[in-house]
C-alpha cells in the first residue's frame, strides 16, 4: 500500500452485514425502516466530466433519502489549504452547518465519499483475497504476500493514499474515535472505517445491482448517534456567548493560538475509582497528532475552575495508548515515580481511560474472513486523558545555553531516580519529552507512556523482552536501536539520546563550526538518515550518527559551539567517554567473546551470554556516567553574554 504506516493495518474484507452492525440506529423499533431498491443506481449517469458524474449521484441519493439531515457537497473542484491531495470528492455535513464556499471545513465533516476516476480506477484492495492465501503465500519471499488483500501495483496505490490522508486530516481536525469513508469506483464500492489501530475494509459491492446495501449503510450512519459516527462526545464547543469562554481566553492567554478562529473547548476528564469528576477548559494546542494509526498524542494547558487561584491552570495530556503485552497505563507510572519521590517529573494529579473509548480494528484480525492485516500489525488503543502539574517550556527555548544544560541535567536525574528506585526506563528520551519549567528553575522529563519496567540487577526487561525492543523518536535514538530494530531497549540507548538531544538542540538554535548553508543536510543526513525497509519491515539507519561518532571528514572531534568552551567542551567528552566508548566495545565483540571461549573453556553459547551481559553492565556505568560529566561541566564558568536561541535552520529556509 501506498500510505505510509498504514501498511498491514487493513483488515478485510468484512461481510457488509457485519458492517451495518456498527451503525446501531436509535430507537429502531419506533422508526420507519424504508426499503431501499435492489437496482436503484443501475440507470445513474457516468458522465464525462467528474462533477457531473458527482452531481449526478449526489442527485440520485437526495432523492432516495437514505441521508436525511444531512447535506451533501460536490468538493471536488473546492480547495483545502492550497492542497488538492486533501479535497474528497464529495462530503456531508450536518444540515445545521453553514457550509463554506469553494472549501473544504474539515471540523464539520460527517462522511467523505472518494471517487476513483478512469485513470486511477485500480482498486486497492483485492476482492479475490481469503485468509487462506496468507497461508498460501506466507513462504513466498515477499513481505507484500502477508496482506494479500492490499492489491499490489503503482496502479493500485493511488486511491489508498488519498483516503489515508483524507483520514488522517479528518482525525487530526476533529475530536473522534474513528470516521467513515465510501469509496467508489464504478460499479463498485466499499465502506472503509478507520480508527487509532487501523482500518476496517468492507466487501465489494456492485451499488448498481446491490444499491440497497450501499443505501442501507448511509441510511444507518444517518440514524445513528454521534457516538457511533465517531464524535467524542466528552469534548465540546464553548458557546462564544457563554462567559466561560472569556475566563478561559484571560486565564490561558500566554499561549493563546495564532490562529484567531480557534474556538475555546471543555474536556471532561475521566476519573479513577472513587474520584471526583473534572471538566477543564482549553483554548488551542501545544502538540497535535502527526500519523493516523498510533498514540495521536494532543498536550493542552488547561483552566480547572475547581483548584484554587495559582494552581488552576494544568497540563491537559490526550492519546490513544498501547495495550501491547508489558505496556503499563501511563497514570500508573507517574504515580509509582510520584509516589517513591522520583525528582523532577510531572506529578499526576487526575485522569484515566475514557470508558468506551478503544479501537476494534484489532478484534477482526482472526475473523474467517479477514486476508489483511494480522494480530501482531494491529495493535488495540485505549483513550486516556489526564491531567499533570507541569506545562513546560520547549527545551529549545533557553535564555542562555547554560540553562539548556541544567534542564537536561534535571531530566537526566529524573531518569536515573526512574531506574535506580521504580525500575522504571523511560524509552523516548527526545527533544519533545525534555522540559524546561517556566519558572527558569531546571528542567522535567515528562511522557512516561513508553517506560517499560526492567530488573535492575539483571537490566533486562521484567515483560517478554520482544515487547521491549525499539521504542522512541527517530532522530534522538541510540545507533544500537537504528540499526537493529530487534535489540533489546537499555538504559545505554536513553543516555545516548540525552546527548544526541544536547547536540540536536545546540546545531539547530546556536551559532556553531557547520557552515550554515551546510546546516539543512548536515543535520539531515545525521538526524534523519533512514535505510528503508521493504514493506512489512521496520527501517533501518544510524549510519550518520556512526560516522559523526567515528568518521574522520566530520566528527565530534572537530565540533565548535561559537563563543562557548564549557558546552564545546561537554560535548566532545559526552560523545568520547559515553558513546565511542560504547562502541568501541561492541565494534569487538568478536575478539571479546572468542577470548572468553579460549579463556574460560566457555562454549560460544556461554561467550555470547557472558559478553552480552558484560557489555550491559559497561552501558550502566557509562549511563551514570553522564550525569556527574553534566554536573561538572555545570560548575565551571560559562559565558554570560551568550545569547538565547534562534532558529537557524528555519531561518535558512526562510
Amino acid at each position: 500500500m501506498g500510505a505510509a504506516g498504514v501498511e498491514g493495518q487493513f483488515v478485510g474484507p468484512m461481510p457488509i452485514e457485519d458492517m451495518l452492525k456498527l451503525l446501531p440506529v436509535v430507537d429502531m423499533k419506533t422508526k420507519f425502516v424504508p426499503s431501499f431498491e435492489h437496482d436503484f443506481f443501475s440507470a445513474l449517469d457516468t458522465q464525462d466530466e467528474e462533477k457531473e458524474t458527482r452531481d449526478s449521484f449526489i442527485q440520485r441519493l437526495e432523492e432516495s433519502q437514505a441521508i436525511s439531515g444531512f447535506q451533501l457537497v460536490n468538493s471536488s473542484t473546492y480547495s483545502y489549504a492550497d492542497s488538492k491531495p486533501l479535497v474528497p470528492d464529495v462530503v456531508a455535513y450536518k444540515q445545521s452547518v453553514a457550509v463554506p464556499q469553494n472549501s473544504i471545513d474539515y471540523m464539520e465533516l460527517e462522511l467523505i465519499f472518494e471517487f476513483r476516476t478512469q485513470q486511477d480506477k485500480a482498486d486497492p484492495f483485492d476482492h479475490r483475497a481469503t485468509k487462506d492465501s496468507i497461508d498460501s503465500e506466507s513462504q513466498l519471499d515477499s513481505t507484500e504476500s502477508q496482506h494479500p488483500f492490499e492489491a499490489r501495483g503503482d496502479a493500485n496505490k493511488v486511491c489508498p493514499r488519498r483516503i489515508y490522508n483524507y483520514a488522517k486530516m479528518w482525525l487530526g481536525a476533529q475530536h473522534r474515535t474513528h470516521c467513515y469513508i465510501v469509496d467508489i469506483g464504478d460499479p463498485y464500492a466499499r465502506i472503509i472505517r478507520f480508527d487509532r489501530a487501523g482500518a476496517l475494509v468492507s466487501e465489494q459491492i456492485n451499488y448498481r445491482i446491490d444499491g440497497h446495501l450501499l443505501l442501507e449503510f448511509l441510511w444507518r450512519h444517518s440514524q445513528t448517534t454521534d457516538e457511533a459516527r465517531g464524535h467524542d462526545t466528552t469534548v465540546r464547543m464553548v458557546p462564544l456567548d457563554d462567559e466561560k469562554v472569556k475566563l478561559a481566553q484571560s486565564k490561558l492567554y500566554q499561549w493563546r493560538p495564532q490562529d484567531h478562529n480557534v474556538k475555546v473547548l471543555e474536556m471532561d476528564i475521566p476519573t479513577s475509582a472513587g474520584g471526583v469528576a473534572h471538566t477543564v477548559y482549553v483554548w488551542g494546542a501545544l502538540s497535535e497528532p502527526h500519523s493516523l494509526i498510533g498514540r495521536a498524542t494532543r498536550g493542552y494547558p488547561a483552566w480547572d475552575p475547581s483548584r484554587p487561584e495559582g494552581e488552576d491552570i494544568v497540563f491537559l495530556k490526550d492519546s490513544w495508548r498501547s495495550c501491547a503485552s508489558g505496556m503499563e497505563k501511563e497514570t500508573d507510572i507517574l504515580q509509582t515515580l510520584n509516589k517513591h519521590g522520583v525528582r523532577n517529573v510531572p506529578q499526576y494529579l487526575y485522569g484515566d481511560d475514557i470508558p468506551g473509548h478503544r479501537t476494534i480494528t484489532q478484534d477482526y484480525t482472526e475473523a474467517k474472513w479477514n486476508a489483511g492485516g494480522v494480530a501482531k500489525d494491529v495493535m488495540k488503543r485505549v483513550h486516556i486523558r489526564f491531567i499533570e502539574d507541569v506545562v513546560g517550556l520547549p527545551l529549545w527555548e533557553f535564555e542562555n545555553p547554560r540553562q539548556l544544560v541544567v534542564a537536561i541535567h534535571d531530566a537526566i536525574i529524573a531518569h536515573q531516580d526512574a531506574y535506580q528506585i521504580c525500575g522504571i526506563l523511560h524509552r523516548d528520551v527526545s527533544l519533545g519529552n525534555i522540559l524546561r519549567r517556566r519558572d527558569g528553575k531546571g528542567g522535567v522529563l515528562n511522557d512516561w507512556d513508553l517506560a517499560a519496567r526492567y530488573n535492575i540487577e539483571t537490566h533486562t526487561p521484567l515483560k517478554d523482552k520482544r515487547q521491549q525492543s525499539r521504542s522512541g523518536t527517530w532522530q534522538f535514538m541510540s545507533i544500537g536501536l537504528l540499526e537493529d530494530p530487534s535489540k533489546v531497549h537499555h538504559c545505554i540507548d536513553d543516555a545516548e539520546s540525552f546527548i544526541w538531544a544536547l547536540l540536536y538542540c545546540t546545531m539547530r538554535y546556536m551559532k556553531t563550526s557547520i557552515v550554515p548553508i551546510r546546516l539543512q543536510n548536515t543535520m539531515e543526513d545525521l538526524f534523519d538518515q533512514v535505510n528503508r525497509g521493504l514493506p512489512g519491515e521496520l527501517n533501518t539507519g544510524g549510519a550518520g550518527k556512526q560516522s559523526f561518532v567515528t568518521g574522520n571528514r566530520f566528527s565530534f572531534g572537530g565540533f565548535v559551539v561559537n563563543d562557548n568552551e564549557p558546552l564545546t567542551s561537554l560535548i566532545a567528552k559526552l560523545f568520547k567517554s559515553i558513546i565511542l566508548e560504547f562502541r568501541i566495545r561492541l565494534a569487538g565483540s568478536h575478539i571479546h567473546i572468542d577470548e572468553l571461549i579460549e579463556d574460560h573453556q566457555f562454549t560460544r553459547e556461554q561467550a555470547q551470554e557472558t559478553f552480552i551481559r558484560e557489555t550491559n553492565e559497561l552501558g550502566v556505568q557509562l549511563y551514570l556516567l553522564m550525569e556527574s560529566t553534566l554536573k561538572d561541566s555545570l560548575s565551571k564558568d560559562w559565558p554570560k553574554s551568550n545569547p538565547g536561541w534562534h532558529d537557524h535552520l528555519r531561518h535558512q529556509n526562510s
